[in-house]
């Protein structure tokens, strides 16, 4: 039971080393944070980041013609505007972006 925790507070504090992550996923808290939001789907997280990152243009945050601009590259992509709103505020949060 106590190496059980251990394991789960290095994953915690390290989540880089995670092997949950796939190595594609686990350098980024960006894509760490869209990997465990779209049903832990690497090719998904992986689309969803090049998207935004494409498509952001600097100060994008509260910016309502830079958040269309990123909401539509996400739309491609989901084609579902609800998830569209879901994923762009995981992405608003994300300091990467």
């Amino acid at each position: 039971m106590l190496a059980k925790y251990i394991e789960l507070v290095k994953n915690v504090e390290t989540p880089e080393n995670n092997p949950r992550y796939p190595e594609s996923i686990r350098h980024s808290g960006a894509l760490r944070a869209l990997f465990d939001n779209c049903g832990e789907d690497e090719a998904m997280a992986l689309a969803l980041d090049k998207a935004v990152r494409e498509s952001k243009q600097a100060d994008f945050r509260h910016n309502e013609f830079k958040e269309r601009r990123i909401k539509q590259a996400l739309y491609e992509i989901l084609k579902d505007k609800d998830e569209v709103e879901r994923i762009y505020n995981i992405v608003v949060e994300q300091g990467e972006y």
